[in-house]
């Protein structure tokens, strides 16, 4: 009975993640990103958040809780966000001059779309994370301005 637990566990958890695909840990590639010196003008970033420096995303689940890791060597930069699926939450960006972000995690089918509000800075940023086979296409809209990073799966 154990075992057939575990199989059953084990099959539940594979739908799962089958039915989430950006789940996973995910390195820039050398694709050049499109927009996204604008989207790092539009929100006032200093300009060595621009170009396309190596970073990698680590998005992980547990139980109803998840974690929305990047971090970017290159720029001395790390952030992570836990979030439970339509739950806004809070976090105070030190990077960013200790600024208050609101964001809510929502899911569209396979898609993961995240609402960054920065009330201090009057702006929101909206972003989609889409997987086409071992590529995560992370594309941001803020103030007209549509911007596209790409990633690509890390081996397990």
């Amino acid at each position: 009975m154990a075992r057939l637990s575990l199989i059953v566990l084990m099959g539940v958890v594979a739908v799962a993640s089958a039915s989430q695909p950006w789940l996973g840990s995910w390195t820039t590639t050398d694709k050049a990103p499109e927009n996204w010196d604008q989207v790092v003008t539009a929100l006032s970033l200093p300009a060595a958040y621009g170009g396309n420096p190596k970073s990698t995303l680590s998005i992980t689940r547990e139980g109803e809780t998840y974690t929305n890791k990047l971090e970017v060597p290159s720029n001395n930069f790390s952030s992570t966000y836990s979030f439970k699926i339509g739950e806004e939450g809070t976090k105070v960006e030190p990077k960013f001059e200790n600024t208050e972000i609101k964001y809510t995690f929502t899911e569209e089918g396979e898609k993961l779309l995240v609402t960054v509000k920065i009330p201090a800075r009057g702006k929101e940023v909206t972003e989609v994370y889409e997987v086409t086979g071992d590529e995560l296409v992370k594309t941001y809209k803020i103030d007209g301005i549509v911007a596209k990073r790409y990633l690509k799966r890390q081996a397990v």
